[in-house]
Formats: structure tokens, C-alpha cells, sequence
């Protein structure tokens, strides 16, 4: 054979030889262990096992080694949560690179609606994108808390008239709070809403608070005489609901204005009376 094509075959061999040996490199080539990435701290600023609506829960995120790429870290609902993804927002939350820490904000939605007491349960998680940058083991800090609130509603919903409910008639009843010298009070349930009015007590001073129920307007016929029965809710901060109902006649249209109870403020504590000085409870 030629010694021209034996010394290209033998070049061409030990070519693929040292291709070979390149790939097989490659292929085995150690990868980082996930153990060695960063590990995440998530440490609450509070111990947060009872909050009121409108809190805010704060989330200190720290790693102990440097990340290369942003990640954001945000809330996951955990089984067994009655509260969803209305009922909170979050702010803030992103690790920037490079960064040791940031902070996560959880703000708990205010809104103004007496319930019971509500359980939030979540789990502060990384975004599923970049949290291969992170130890397996690095914390996912699981949060259980009870969400109170110090709401009214005033609801006349269950009335009707001639088979149409009270909306249909323009009926539009309010509610607010007024203590005796009417310079302080609450007028969050004084607005046009139909047929649910709803506001909150927990900026009100220490005082006494008249409950006030009025029939503001509605176009039902006059002399008609016809009942339109309410219902006064207050929620309270031990998960609680308490109820006052009473009734108008349509007749009193913009005549009439009922004192339904009454709300007692003192350093924190807010109790409840009927019209007759009753005690309905703590609120």
C-alpha cells in the first residue's frame, strides 16, 4: 500500500482516538454536588401565631454563600388553609445576585368583612426556575397562623317585595358608629352598597360608640308598609360572630334612624350591648 495512505489512515485513527478520549472526558466530567450550594435561612421577624387583618408578617432571607442569578421567593397555600389567594399580597421577596439577604412581606388583606377566625397556612418556596442554585436542605419556612378581625356588616339582603329583592326597590340602608358628643366615630358603613354594608372598628379610640341603623332611601311604594328586615354583624377577635337583627317599615323612608347597640372601646378591649344595655359579648 502506499505509504501516502497508511499515514493517512494512521493520522485519521489516532484523530478518532483523541476525539474519543475528549468525549469520554466530557461525559464523566464531576458535577458540583447540590449539598455545596447555598443554604437559605428564612427567619420571621415575629412569632406570628395570631394576626389581625391588615398585618403585615415580615420574612428575613438570608444565604450563607452568594447566588449568580436572582431568585424570588414567594408564598405557597399549604393544605388545610381556609384563607386563599385574596386574602393576602406579598411585597418584595427577590434575592438579588450576589446579595445576601433580602426580605419578604406578607400583607394580610383587610376587608372589612367579619368572619371567623380564618386559618392562613403557608410555605415560603423559591422560585422553581432558579432554585436549582440552592442546598436541598436550605429552608422552606412553613407558617400557621390564625387570622382575626374587628369587622361590621350590616346586610338586608333576605328582604323582598312584590317578588323582587330590596336592590331592585333602591333600598339603601347605612350603618355607622357615633359616640355621644359625635366627634368620634366610624362612618365605613355609610356608603350607596347594596344590600351589604360593611366597615371596621380597629382604629376607633376609647369611648362609647351608639351602633346607628338608618333608612336612607328606597322607592317603594308609598303606604305599601312593607318589612325590611337587616341584620348588624360584628366579628370579633377571638374568631366569634355576633348578631343584631331588627326591622323597617318601608313607610319610614328617610325617616327613620335606629340606635341598635352600643360598642364600648378601652385600652384594646371592645365589648358589645344590645339597644337595652345588654352585654353581647367581647369583642
Amino acid at each position: 500500500m502506499n505509504n501516502k495512505y497508511i499515514n493517512s489512515f494512521a493520522s485519521l485513527l489516532v484523530t478518532g482516538l483523541l476525539l474519543t478520549s475528549c468525549f469520554q472526558e466530557q461525559e464523566v466530567e464531576p458535577v458540583d454536588p447540590p449539598n455545596d450550594n447555598p443554604v437559605v435561612t428564612i427567619t420571621p421577624a415575629a412569632t406570628y401565631s395570631t394576626v389581625m387583618e391588615g398585618d403585615t408578617l415580615v420574612f428575613d432571607i438570608t444565604v450563607d454563600k452568594m447566588v449568580q442569578n436572582p431568585i424570588a421567593f414567594g408564598v405557597e397555600l399549604s393544605d388545610g388553609s381556609s384563607a386563599d389567594q385574596d386574602d393576602f399580597v406579598t411585597s418584595g421577596g427577590t434575592l438579588a445576585a450576589f446579595s445576601p439577604s433580602t426580605t419578604l412581606q406578607v400583607i394580610v388583606t383587610a376587608d372589612m368583612l367579619p368572619e371567623k377566625g380564618e386559618t392562613f397556612a403557608f410555605t415560603i418556596i423559591p422560585d422553581f426556575h432558579w432554585d436549582w442554585q440552592l442546598n436541598p436542605d436550605s429552608d422552606k419556612e412553613p407558617v400557621n397562623v390564625t387570622v382575626k378581625d374587628l369587622d361590621y356588616s350590616l346586610d338586608w339582603s333576605a328582604g323582598t317585595y312584590e317578588g323582587e329583592d330590596m336592590c331592585e326597590w333602591g333600598i339603601d340602608l347605612d350603618m355607622f358608629l357615633l359616640n355621644a358628643a359625635q366627634t368620634e366615630g366610624n362612618f365605613d358603613g355609610a356608603t350607596g352598597a347594596c344590600p351589604l354594608e360593611q366597615g371596621t372598628m380597629i382604629d376607633l379610640p376609647d369611648d362609647t360608640y351608639d351602633i346607628y341603623v338608618d333608612y336612607y332611601d328606597g322607592s317603594i311604594p308609598a303606604d305599601a308598609g312593607a318589612a325590611i328586615p337587616f341584620v348588624v354583624t360584628f366579628s370579633n377577635n377571638n374568631g366569634e360572630l355576633y348578631t343584631i337583627e331588627g326591622s323597617f317599615n318601608s313607610n319610614d323612608v328617610g325617616a327613620d334612624t335606629r340606635i341598635v347597640g352600643q360598642l364600648v372601646v378601652s385600652g384594646g378591649t371592645y365589648t358589645l350591648f344590645d339597644a337595652d344595655g345588654t352585654e353581647i359579648g367581647p369583642i
